[in-house]
């Protein structure tokens, strides 16, 4: 269950880095949130 939470974890870090750096970007999603 550990292992689960701990990659969970580190896909959320990973996708929300992607989405800052698509903002700071100036890209669409931006727009969107």
């Amino acid at each position: 269950m550990r292992a689960i939470v701990e990659y969970l974890n580190r896909s959320v870090s990973t996708v929300s880095r992607e989405i800052k750096r698509n903002m700071t970007e100036g890209g669409d999603l931006a727009k969107v949130t």
